[in-house]
């Protein structure tokens, strides 16, 4: 039997990313929007991962995720400002990942003002409703681009009804995934 802390599968999300990718280096404000757990983080672990593969160095690549305990300090836009401005140390252009960004309040006014200070391309994720409010719209509008992010089970579902006859149930690995994350 696989247990599934043996099993450490990343899939490529080929299909966003190439929905993406063409806004990677552009100054519009990337909003990843979708469900808890539904792939948002691995999402901008993987454009970050093609960023470095196109050779922008590592230092200019800055990612905090809001609910890593270690950034537990950045609670106010004050904070959250005054912590960029000590990351952003060159000319060159940044690129910016803010993960679950909607826990620092006003994080909309400090997103706005990285964006015309230092031209940086900025990638942020959250939930639906949180992070889709009347605020993010009223700093931000015209400056977005928006794309929702579906869990891979929708995938795999989508998948079964276009080809029904495929039977990846049967592979030992999809198995395993399907009685952990069933598709219903």
């Amino acid at each position: 039997m696989i247990q599934l802390e043996e099993v450490n599968i990343v899939v490529k999300r080929e299909n966003y990313l190439a929905r993406i990718r063409k806004f990677y280096h552009m100054d519009l404000i990337k909003v990843i929007t979708g469900i808890r757990r539904c792939g948002k983080s691995v999402l901008l672990q993987q454009i970050m991962e093609e960023l470095k593969e196109e050779g922008i160095p590592k230092e200019q690549i800055v990612y905090i995720n809001f609910e890593d305990y270690d950034f537990s300090f950045i609670r106010t836009g004050d904070i959250f400002y005054e912590y960029m401005k000590k990351q952003i140390v060159t000319d060159k252009k940044y690129y910016l990942f803010f993960d679950e960004i909607q826990v620092v309040p006003e994080f909309e006014r400090v997103i706005n003002s990285l964006r015309m200070k230092y031209g940086a391309s900025i990638f942020i994720t959250g939930s639906n409703g949180k992070l889709l409010s009347g605020e993010l719209a009223t700093f931000l509008s015209g400056r977005t681009v928006s794309f929702s992010i579906y869990p891979f089970t929708h995938y795999l579902s989508t998948l079964l009804s276009i080809h029904p006859s495929v039977h990846l149930s049967t592979h030992p690995l999809i198995h395993l995934f399907l009685s952990t994350y069933p598709l219903s």
